[in-house]
C-alpha cells in the first residue's frame, strides 16, 4: 500500500508520529519522533 505523506524530509528508516490525516485522499502528516 503507498501513502501519500506530507511532512519534512528524512532519512530513511526515521520514526515518525503522524499529526493529521485527511479523510477523503489519505493522506498523512508527519514528525519525526
Amino acid at each position: 500500500t503507498l501513502w501519500r505523506v506530507s511532512g519534512p524530509d528524512l532519512p530513511a528508516g526515521t520514526q515518525v508520529r503522524v499529526t493529521g490525516a485527511a479523510d477523503t485522499d489519505l493522506e498523512l502528516t508527519v514528525e519525526a519522533v
